[in-house]
C-alpha cells in the first residue's frame, strides 16, 4: 500500500470523524465506501470515545508490525458487557488506491488512555489567540507586571468582547466553537470596555496563563536579550518617519514602513464606532484578523506596540504604542 497516498486514506478519515461528531455521512459519501460505512456510521459514540488514529497495531503490549485504525478509550470493557452496536469492529474495509480502487482489510486496535495527553508547547507573540466565544487575533507579547506576575498581551477586542467577564477563558489557537477546550491556555485578567462614540488611547487585554506545560518566549520578535520599545512623540516622530517595520502573524512577517503618530482615528470595534489618539501609522498590506500582532522597527530593533486596526484599501495599519501599555497597564516586556 502507498502510505504517502492521503486520498487512500480520505474515505476512512471522513467516516471516523462522522462517528467522533455524533454525525452520519451524506448518501453520496456512504455509496463510495458502503462497506466501510455499514461497519462504522450506525456504531454509537459517547465520552468514552477519546480519539483515533493511524498506527501499528499492538497485542499484549506489543507491536504487530501491522498497520490499524486506533480507537482510544477511556476504560476497555469485554464485549459481553457491550450492546452490538456499541463494539468496534475487529476491521474495516477501505477503498485503496485511484481509479480502479482495491478494497483493503484494516485491522482495528482499542487502546486504553484514562485522559487525554497535555502537549508540551512553545507560546510565542503572532499565534493565533482568542476568548473561548470565538474572537480571533493574534498574541501580541508576554508581558510582566511590575508587581503582579506574567501576563499574556493582544488587544481588548480580541481577548476581552463586550460578553467578557474576568477569568474567562482564553485559546490558542482560537477558534470558533464557543466552547472552551484543551486548547485553553489562560484566564481573562484585565479587559479594557470599549463605548459607542467614545474616545481611547489603548485597546489591550491581559490572560494569565494557567495551561500546564506551556512555555512563554518572545524570542519570535529578535529583540535580543533586553528588549525594549520605542519612545515617539510629536517632537521626535519625523526621526522615524521612513522606517522599516514588521508586523508578525501567524508565524509570516508582514513588512512596511513607519508614517506617523495620528489622532482622531476612526475604528469600527465591535460594532460600535470610536476614534483613538496617539496610535503609530504605517504604510504596507494589512489583513483581517491580525488585530494584535506585534510590530517592531527594523532601524532600531525595537517594538513599537500591537497592531489592532487598519485599511486594506489604503494600505495603512494602525498601532497601540508599547509606551502606552505600558504607562497605563504597569507592564514590560518579559526578557524570555
Amino acid at each position: 500500500m502507498e502510505m504517502n497516498t492521503t486520498k487512500a486514506w480520505n474515505p476512512l478519515l471522513q467516516c471516523l470523524r462522522s462517528c467522533i461528531r455524533k454525525k452520519r455521512q451524506n448518501s453520496a459519501a456512504a455509496t463510495a465506501n458502503r462497506l466501510l460505512y455499514q461497519e462504522l456510521a450506525n456504531l454509537l459514540w459517547d465520552d468514552q470515545v477519546l480519539g483515533y488514529g493511524i498506527a501499528e497495531k499492538t497485542e499484549s503490549g506489543a507491536g504487530t508490525g501491522e498497520l490499524s485504525a486506533r480507537f482510544y478509550v477511556k476504560r476497555k470493557v469485554s464485549k459481553s458487557r457491550l450492546k452490538s452496536s456499541w463494539r468496534i469492529p475487529e476491521s474495516l474495509q477501505v477503498l485503496h488506491g485511484e481509479g480502479v480502487k482495491t478494497r483493503v482489510k484494516l485491522k482495528t486496535d482499542v487502546v486504553e488512555m484514562r485522559s487525554i495527553p497535555i502537549a508540551h508547547r512553545m507560546l510565542m507573540p503572532g499565534q493565533s489567540i482568542g476568548h473561548r466565544v470565538g474572537t480571533s487575533g493574534a498574541l501580541g507579547l508576554i508581558v510582566d507586571g511590575n508587581t503582579s506576575g506574567r501576563f499574556l498581551l493582544s488587544c481588548a477586542h480580541v481577548l476581552s468582547p463586550p460578553i467578557a467577564i474576568l477569568r474567562d477563558q482564553i485559546e490558542s489557537p482560537a477558534d470558533p466553537d464557543g466552547v472552551a477546550g484543551p486548547n485553553t491556555v489562560g484566564e481573562l485578567f484585565y479587559g479594557m470596555s470599549f463605548r459607542n462614540g467614545g474616545q481611547f488611547d489603548m485597546d489591550a487585554a491581559l490572560v494569565v496563563p494557567t495551561a500546564p506545560n506551556l512555555e512563554l518566549s518572545n524570542q519570535s520578535l529578535g529583540l535580543g536579550p533586553n528588549p525594549d520599545f520605542d519612545v515617539i512623540t510629536p517632537a521626535n516622530q519625523m526621526s522615524f518617519r521612513g522606517h522599516g517595520v514588521r508586523r508578525f502573524s501567524f508565524a509570516t512577517p508582514h513588512d512596511g514602513v513607519f508614517d506617523s503618530i495620528q489622532n482622531n482615528v476612526p475604528v469600527l470595534l465591535n460594532n460600535m464606532s470610536m476614534r483613538f489618539n496617539g496610535v503609530f501609522a504605517y504604510r504596507g498590506d494589512v489583513r483581517d484578523g491580525d488585530s494584535g500582532s506585534p510590530v517592531i522597527n527594523l532601524v532600531t530593533n525595537r517594538l513599537l506596540g500591537l497592531h489592532f486596526a487598519g485599511s486594506q484599501a489604503d494600505r495603512v495599519g494602525f498601532v497601540i504604542p508599547f509606551q502606552t501599555i505600558a504607562r497605563r497597564l504597569k507592564v514590560h516586556i518579559a526578557p524570555i
